[in-house]
């Protein structure tokens, strides 16, 4: 019987590897809230927003196989302050920077090249601040056997919200899904390696064993491309997925989706070839690369663009910043404002207007209109709409 995690919810979102040590990890975390009073404060409080400044709230509970026992144990909430200069790819789109709601992740490191000179106590100073503690000749041994592990650590990381006994069973219901696949090795470890980020009406997991059968077939699309190099190179220790968020409406999470994909597209971690979201879709009508009015569903967009790529290798895809229709801002605006369930350039206007005379989001929604109060607050902190002009003049 589980206390802390849902195990309905926890069967549904969390990898398989993951699924034999539900017990032990829901046990660790029980023990963990009665001797850390900071974690037992975030498991009691999964929707409350933390500040920032000291730590992020992130529990991370890790399963160690060694000499064929099971050991049980988590990184220090210090291992996850922010380091100055240092974006983590974690970070959605709707948090502000200075705060966040908590997230659980659980990690089960099993290959014995992985293993073998990571014992409980040296993986504890390893991650009691991000790895500075680790002495350099253990470092050194466990990147040369690292090339040869054959089952990279997986790592998996949900909002607590999802997670949580009580609360979970209700967003469950939600039908989409926004995920993110981050992996690679040494100083990359946990959140730092290259990324992709994606969204699906089905499970994410069933969506993972797509993107690895392309993989395996020699998909050209550069996530697929990268991470077979990364196998062949041997810098590949970990796999670390993320569910960034749930929503019920395909709308709403394109709307996660492109606004994510916009923040990140200058980081050359980042493995999406095209903008995210509805952004995407107009980049896909622009180019031909779909007819005038198909609407690919989300688990569809990546298969249009490996046939293209594998019918025309040499051409590639053309850099959706030097498209001339997007990068002409009244194009853009048709795209970005035009679709239903999104916010007009008039309601845009309205609700910088209101909020730099002193409005709430809250009151803000109500008077233009806005889905949510979340869409608002978008707005306001230049999450989203960013091509819509501050006026028509």
């Amino acid at each position: 019987m589980t206390i802390i995690i849902d195990k309905e919810a926890f069967r549904h979102y969390a990898p398989k590897e993951l699924h034999p040590h539900l017990r032990q990890f829901d046990a660790y975390l029980v023990q963990k809230g009665v001797q850390d009073q900071r974690v037992r404060k975030i498991i009691e409080n999964p929707f409350a927003f933390f500040s920032a400044e000291s730590f992020f709230p992130v529990i991370h509970v890790i399963a160690l196989l060694k000499d064929g026992t099971w050991n049980y144990f988590s990184a220090s909430l210090d291992r996850y302050k922010r380091k100055e200069g240092h974006r983590l790819v974690s970070e959605d789109e709707n948090q502000n920077p200075q705060s966040m709601q908590p997230w659980l992740r659980l990690e089960v490191v099993s290959d014995p090249n992985l293993t073998s000179v990571f014992d409980k106590s040296v993986a504890l100073r390893a991650l009691a601040k991000g790895g500075d503690t680790l002495d350099p000749e253990d470092l050194k041994v466990y990147s040369e056997l690292a090339k040869t592990a054959k089952a990279p650590a997986v790592l998996f990381t949900a909002p607590l919200v999802l997670m949580k006994k009580g609360v979970a069973e209700k967003l469950m219901r939600q039908r989409f899904t926004l995920y993110q696949h981050i992996f690679g090795s040494g100083q990359e470890y946990p959140d730092d390696g290259m990324f992709y980020v994606g969204i699906t009406a089905r499970d994410w997991k069933k969506r993972w064993s797509e993107h690895r059968a392309a993989i395996n077939r020699g998909s050209p699309l550069k996530f697929h491309r990268v991470y077979r190099e990364r196998t062949v190179q041997g810098r590949l220790t970990y796999v670390h997925h993320k569910v960034m968020g749930v929503a019920p409406s395909l709308l709403e999470i394109q709307d996660l989706e492109e606004a994510f994909v916009a923040a990140h597209w200058d980081d050359d971690r980042l493995l999406n070839m095209i903008p995210g979201g509805r952004a995407g879709i107009a980049y896909l009508h622009e180019h031909g690369r779909i007819a005038k009015n198909a609407i690919p569903t989300p688990d569809n967009v990546e298969r249009v663009l490996e046939a293209w790529l594998r019918e025309h290798p040499r051409k590639g895809l053309p850099a959706p910043w030097v498209s001339k229709n997007w990068k002409d801002d009244s194009y853009a605006l048709k795209v970005i404002c035009g679709p239903e369930g999104r916010l007009s350039i008039e309601q845009v206007f309205a609700i910088r207007s209101l909020a730099a005379g002193g409005a709430s989001a809250e009151q803000i929604a109500t008077q233009v209109g806005a889905r949510n109060i979340q869409q608002v607050q978008r707005v306001i902190e230049r999450k989203t709409y960013v091509r819509v002009p501050e006026s028509r003049d």
